[in-house]
């Protein structure tokens, strides 16, 4: 299967590949979402025997979707909300799990335990085309896309919500929300003080053992956690695993206009990769390491009005190398997907309420990513830069009324700007009852395996190259989603029942298809 770009049926994907890629969507999606949150009510709501409660609890509000705070029945899409409550009902223990309750989301394993979460289906072993962050800091790998799950420095019960937007929200994050966004939200350590040490023993010498602190210091509050997972998975597959994590988070308040967060995080392990049997991908055990810095100062300049300034630092290293049997003449030959990567990004951001019926937030940012591998891109040492500004605007014009109308222009090196634009309008048929219309485009950079592919095939005694595996022949243009979408979001507290459905068209230009 193949796709023609507009450019004279050029293939989007200009490199060359040992395997055929594997394709599970198509360029043009229409389809319909439907949510349906049942909550658990006290007496007969047949009856109308509700506790009274119910009826005056704040509507759920978002923080992601426009850098704004706001009720869900006035965000520009279509947003899933995993609080802490259904965290704990799920019996879930690791993140991508957690996902699985999310509509229109994917959640697989494709090598090892290396999970890759997407929605449509639209996925391989790398999910390239989902944005994830924690606490505001970006965990998408910019080498092979998508992001390390196995090696995130955090345990389930730290988090205190999750916010999935199901949906292309570049306007706001850039580059890679292209299928949505996951907003990883930690709790406050003010909210978990004291000590805890948890185990957890299972099946498979399935072994996992987390110890947290958490206190506070002259205006410090702090939680520092460590855990290790050891897991020797199925006997029919190369998913065994070992991982050590440390992290700390610490919120200190400097005055009552200005506080600051650092978070800092390390995790390394050995981890099962490739299949029985494969000759390309054999079995074998990579190793893993991973760390991470996160600085953010915030000034309250009024009740409404806020500045924010924030850098963060994101390294992974992996060691992963083998040797392949070949009967051709040149002997055994040594592959490698091996890489070290980091990311450095940096923004300032300004919210605002300029009048009783619009709010603003608008902001600039810079980043810097780049990689070194000689398995993988030979003697290239590729990395981007991006500059990048943005703006959102919630206007108010009638009662019962709310657009939104936001953006993001990205500037990176050596390729055209990027415009993404979204416009909504949510109209409240009453209190309960909201329709939303959304329009908007969105791009994904390729990643630097995909713009910089370079493996090669090495002789075992001299590496010297025989062959190509890959190689990107020609610069690639990043993927293009335009979307509609019209959305119902309902409450009938009556019932304890939440309704909110997305019909939706989105059309895929420009696709790189997957290779793994």
């Amino acid at each position: 299967m193949s796709f023609t770009s507009k450019r004279g049926g050029r293939p989007d994907v200009k490199s060359q590949r040992c395997f055929p890629p594997r394709l599970f969507f198509r360029p043009n999606l229409i389809g319909i979402s439907v949510v349906v949150a049942v909550v658990a009510l006290s007496g007969d709501p047949v009856h109308g025997e509700v506790q009274e409660d119910y009826y005056f609890n704040e509507v759920p509000t978002v923080l992601s979707v426009t850098r704004l705070k706001q009720a869900q029945s006035e965000t520009p899409a279509s947003v899933t909300i995993i609080d802490q409550e259904m965290i704990r009902a799920s019996g879930a223990t690791n993140i991508p799990d957690l996902i699985r309750l999310v509509p229109g989301f994917q959640v697989a394993y494709a090598v090892g335990k290396r999970a890759t979460v997407t929605a449509h289906g639209r996925s391989d072993a790398f999910a390239r085309d989902m944005q994830v962050t924690i606490d505001g800091r970006s965990i998408y790998d910019p080498v092979f896309g998508g992001v390390p799950w196995q090696d995130l420095q955090l345990d389930v019960d730290d988090i205190q919500r999750i916010e999935v937007i199901r949906g292309p929200n570049a306007a706001s994050y850039g580059s890679n929300s292209f299928a949505g966004v996951i907003n990883i939200i930690t709790e406050h350590p003010a909210q978990q003080q004291g000590f805890r040490l948890k185990s957890r023993v299972g099946t498979g010498q399935n072994r996992y053992h987390n110890g947290r602190y958490v206190g506070a210091l002259s205006g410090l509050d702090f939680r520092i956690s460590a855990h290790r997972t050891e897991d020797d998975g199925f006997t029919n597959r190369i998913d065994d695993e070992k991982t050590d994590a440390v992290s700390f988070r610490g919120d200190y308040r400097l005055d009552s206009d200005n506080s600051a967060l650092i978070e800092l995080g390390y995790s390394s392990g050995s981890r099962g990769e490739g299949y029985l049997g494969d000759i390309l991908l054999p079995s074998r055990n990579a190793y893993h390491i991973n760390h991470y810095q996160q600085l953010r100062w915030t000034r309250q300049l009024s009740a409404e009005d806020a500045l924010q300034v924030q850098f963060y630092h994101n390294y992974q290293k992996k060691d992963d190398h083998y040797v392949v049997d070949s009967p051709n003449p040149f002997g055994p030959l040594v592959f490698g997907f091996g890489f070290d990567s980091g990311r450095y990004d940096t923004e300032v951001q300004y919210s605002s309420r300029v009048n009783e019926h619009l709010r603003l937030v608008t902001g600039f940012g810079g980043r810097y990513e780049n990689a070194e591998s000689g398995w993988i891109f030979g003697k290239k040492k590729p990395s981007r830069g991006q500059l990048r500004a943005f703006s959102s605007v919630e206007w108010n014009p009638l009662p019962d009324t709310v657009i939104n109308l936001g953006g993001m222009y990205e500037a990176y090196q050596a390729t055209r700007g990027l415009l993404s634009p979204r416009f909504a309008v949510n109209h409240h048929l009453n209190a309960s009852n909201t329709l939303r219309f959304v329009a908007s485009r969105a791009y994904r950079m390729p990643t630097l395996w995909e713009a910089n592919a370079d493996l090669l095939r090495y002789l075992a005694a001299d590496m010297t190259p025989i062959d190509y595996l890959f190689l990107t022949l020609d610069e690639l243009e990043p993927e293009e989603i335009t979307a509609f979408e019209v959305g119902y979001l309902g409450r009938f507290p009556e019932y304890g029942l939440t309704l909110d459905i997305r019909l939706f068209n989105e059309r895929i230009r420009e696709i790189i298809p997957a290779v793994f």
